[in-house]
């Protein structure tokens, strides 16, 4: 498990990714719309395109894909709790509302 700035930990599975489970205490914070969008963005930065371009084209090693992976996810996590507390509404998928 891997504590964000926020104090909530993620876990990410063994290949990885991260399971929508891990973030589930977020979900009544952020409502249903907003965790779902946000799931969906940390798997883009648990998923292997983004170590495989901090690696191969970014000469990253393995530690510092890491810390790169978390403080994108912590930014990710972030963004999604100021926007719920602050009522913000954006643009979702396909057009909707998130």
């Amino acid at each position: 498990m891997t504590p964000t700035s926020t104090g909530l930990a993620v876990q990410t599975s063994a290949d990885g990714c991260l399971p929508p489970h891990a973030a589930a205490p977020l979900k009544p914070l952020i409502g249903k719309r907003r965790f779902d969008r946000l799931v969906r963005a940390l798997s883009v930065v648990y998923g292997i395109e983004a170590y495989v371009v901090l690696r191969d084209i970014w000469g990253a090693r393995d530690k510092e894909i890491e810390g790169i992976a978390r403080w994108i996810a912590d930014a990710l996590v972030d963004t999604a709790l100021r926007e719920a507390a602050n009522g913000e509404v954006r643009e979702g998928r396909r057009g909707k509302r998130a």
